[in-house]
């Protein structure tokens, strides 16, 4: 007789493996083992969140995806959406259709259309790059920027 727990407790195990190991700031945590043996193939996981914690244990940012194909230390994420921190308040979100995470590099790449938004402005883009330790997002094409009370944004001087 099969028990619910036998499809889904892998599931679960899968998905808390993800997340410890990709949550970055749990420093006293052992290695995690692979979530699937060398050569069975990429692991899916739906509905994904990778928290990364400050040394403090405050939030430091946040991966959230519909979905998550794991090969390795390679993540496939869809509906990726990035929120990053300072002193824990959210001051810059982020979104691409797709992109390639990877774990050991701790490296985000898309070439997806992108959009960004910080305080008053918002910037779309096609593809990007985004470096979780430095906290610097780099958009590759088509970069457009909106600002939202631009008055702040630029000095305004008088012509004499």
């Amino acid at each position: 007789m099969k028990l619910w727990t036998d499809k889904w407790g892998a599931r679960f195990l899968a998905t808390g493996l993800l997340l410890a190991a990709l949550a970055g700031g749990a420093a006293a945590a052992p290695p995690l083992p692979e979530l699937a043996p060398p050569g069975s193939g990429p692991v899916e996981i739906q509905k994904v969140r990778f928290p990364d914690y400050n040394p403090d244990g405050s939030i430091k940012s946040e991966m959230f995806g519909d979905k998550a194909l794991v090969e390795g230390n390679i993540i496939t994420i869809s509906n990726l959406r990035v929120e990053m921190y300072e002193q824990g308040r959210l001051v810059t979100s982020f979104w691409a259709e797709t992109c390639r995470y990877d774990k050991a590099a701790g490296t985000l790449e898309s070439d997806s259309p992108v959009r960004v938004i910080r305080s008053g402005l918002i910037i779309t883009g096609d593809g990007m790059d985004w470096k979780k330790s430095e906290s610097v997002v780099v958009l590759r094409r088509n970069v457009r920027v909106l600002t939202i009370g631009g008055a702040g944004w630029f000095k305004v001087e008088k012509r004499k």
